[in-house]
């Protein structure tokens, strides 16, 4: 969002009408560590990865530590990673391609071929291991798996002059939840007869930053007005503990296996919610942290965020100090 938000770029769409070139990856591990990192997470099988602006993305293993995964790179910054259950990792670029690293030819192709500057503003993988992107025209595409081609489902741009997606949330059931720039909420289905763009909400809200969506098909979306919402099939409310402290408001949303939240903000903190999600709790130490995480999540009893140079992990509980993968 901090780049695609504050460029707004024309994009002539190739989008849907082919594959990009092969790519080749090479593992390299000389023990250097990743820096200008932008993006990341973590996969299933618990490997972390991180994308940087200069194109590169790298791999941590535990007892391993970093190599660089794509040692030529991708001549474009990585602006979002995402992953399916299978281990497979997806990484968007700001040239407007999407790349795959996994068990499909060992993630060889561009997925979606953008000519001119960037277009991508979100991306999201689901269960299945279909990807779905926004672009800055208002578009929504998916790629189905070990399909070559993208695909609006007929949906067509967003309905509104300027809107385009910010946020994508994927479901269980096949739904997927778009959120956008004008603050709308859309829960669509991407194979339905008669595809339309109908809104939750019939007012806008504030710019969306971010999603994430439990198992029962609840979305968690924060938003620059400074509140979380908690979105439904058919409505939505705001989060009980109301807006974040500091002024600030989330980047990234993230919840662990018990369905807690987490939101790093733009204060550079990250916040969890109390038991009843009536208040805000800060993780690990306060204004240790250098810069705004851009990338969040939890595994295990830990908590782990991108900053420009590398990985920092907490655990959950005890307020203890950001420790660097």
């Amino acid at each position: 969002m901090k780049k695609l938000s504050n460029n707004l770029f024309k994009l002539c769409l190739l989008l849907i009408c082919g594959v990009g070139s092969a790519y080749a990856y090479t593992t390299v591990n000389n023990g250097a560590t990743p820096n200008n990192v932008i993006s990341g997470g973590m996969a299933s099988n618990g490997n972390v990865y991180v994308g940087t602006d200069s194109g590169n993305i790298w791999q941590y293993v535990a007892g391993n530590g970093w190599s660089e995964v794509n040692r030529s790179r991708f001549n474009s910054e990585i602006n979002f990673m995402a992953f399916d259950t299978t281990g497979n990792v997806y990484s968007a670029t700001y040239n407007g391609n999407v790349y795959e690293y996994g068990q499909y030819n060992n993630a060889q192709v561009g997925l979606s071929n953008a000519s001119g500057a960037g277009g991508i503003t979100t991306m999201a993988v689901d269960n299945n291991s279909n990807v779905y992107v926004g672009v800055a025209d208002g578009s929504f595409y998916v790629s189905n798996v070990n399909d070559d081609g993208w695909n609006d489902g007929g949906y067509g741009p967003m309905p509104n002059s300027g809107e385009y997606p910010t946020a994508i949330g994927t479901q269980n059931n096949g739904q997927i939840f778009v959120l956008s720039n004008e603050g709308y909420i859309y829960n669509i289905n991407p194979d339905t007869e008669y595809p339309m763009w109908m809104a939750l909400n019939t007012a806008a809200i504030g710019y969306f930053t971010s999603i994430v969506v439990d198992g029962n098909n609840n979305a968690y979306a924060g938003n620059t007005n400074g509140n979380v919402y908690v979105i439904g099939q058919n409505s939505y409310q705001v989060l009980n503990a109301g807006v974040l402290p500091d002024g600030s408001y989330a980047r990234a949303i993230a919840l662990d296996s018990s369905n807690n939240i987490y939101a790093s903000t733009t204060s550079g903190n990250v916040y969890t919610t109390s038991v009843n999600n009536d208040s805000w709790m800060l993780i690990g130490e306060s204004a240790t942290l250098a810069a705004v995480p851009e990338s969040l999540w939890v595994s295990g009893k830990n908590v782990y965020i991108t900053q420009p140079n590398g990985v920092y992990t907490t655990p959950i509980l005890g307020n203890k100090a950001w420790s660097k993968l």
